[in-house]
């Protein structure tokens, strides 16, 4: 419990009417559980964006319409890899979300971490939206902390873990629109993070990563995933979104750059798509 005193009374008083923003459920339940620790409001409101931020154009974040267009514009079915309804499903989720940003009067804490792309991302289009509208607090646990350590992931982190990151909250202006511009003007279809900076990448460099480490004899698919850089390894940035991780597998199948057997690459495959063995297409 001497951990839990570290977060001052001013800063409870503030966390707890806040809205809360996460980029992904898993987060969303660490920081729940970490609010309930050292909160009078259990039930704090938590908004969840969970919608590849790092993907597609920055300034088209907080433009819905115009965001799935875009997605349709370079063939990728986003409902189905996102596991949505259609479009129409797609398009009422991220109207919600922006709706619910600009419907909020109160403080908003942003928990993000600046060693993964999706979440500099929110970050960069939040500070453009709200900067001048309310009261905005980040807690970034991409910082150093005591022991020297970096997270990526909120969701790998325990309740007491969070908690000292929220005791040292940033609060005031978020002073990100010089990286905001850069990235606009930088392009790409995804932004990645290296080197402690993120910086826009292009699909053929993408799809080098996801092919890196394979040859022409078959290996399980799951372990080659689990070591594509910044996607699933140990440590990894996470910079290869989910959805467009198994997208670029199956449009490299398509292409018949790689071969698979068993298992699928597709929403088909909702149980096991990373199932079976995968290899480079033989010359």
């Amino acid at each position: 419990m001497n951990r839990l005193r570290r977060v001052s009374e001013e800063d409870k008083h503030t966390l707890a009417p806040a809205l809360h923003i996460c980029g992904g459920h898993s987060a969303a339940g660490a920081v729940r559980q970490a609010l309930q620790a050292i909160t009078s409001n259990p039930e704090a409101p938590i908004l969840i964006s969970d919608m590849i931020e790092n993907a597609g154009p920055l300034d088209l974040l907080d433009m819905p319409d115009e965001r799935l267009d875009w997605f349709g514009g370079i063939g990728m079915p986003l409902a189905a890899y996102l596991g949505m309804e259609g479009d129409g499903q797609v398009l009422e989720t991220w109207k919600s979300f922006w709706a619910r940003i600009d419907g909020w009067t109160g403080p908003v804490v942003i928990w993000t971490s600046r060693r993964n792309a999706a979440n500099w991302s929110l970050r960069l289009v939040l500070a453009r939206r709200i900067d001048t509208a309310r009261p905005v607090h980040v807690v970034d646990v991409g910082r150093p902390d005591v022991a020297g350590t970096v997270w990526s992931d909120i969701g790998d982190l325990r309740p007491d873990t969070l908690i000292l990151h929220a005791a040292h909250m940033e609060t005031g202006s978020l002073g990100l629109h010089h990286h905001y511009e850069r990235l606009i003007a930088g392009g790409g279809a995804l932004r990645i993070v290296a080197d402690g900076k993120i910086s826009p990448a292009g699909l053929e460099g993408l799809d080098a990563r996801i092919l890196s480490g394979l040859t022409q004899d078959w290996t399980r698919l799951v372990r080659h995933a689990a070591a594509i850089p910044g996607a699933f390894s140990a440590g990894g940035y996470r910079d290869l979104p989910y959805p467009w991780l198994l997208w670029r597998l199956s449009e490299l199948e398509r292409l018949g750059r790689i071969e698979r057997r068993g298992g699928g690459f597709d929403p088909a495959f909702r149980e096991n798509p990373l199932g079976g063995e995968v290899r480079l297409t033989g010359s």
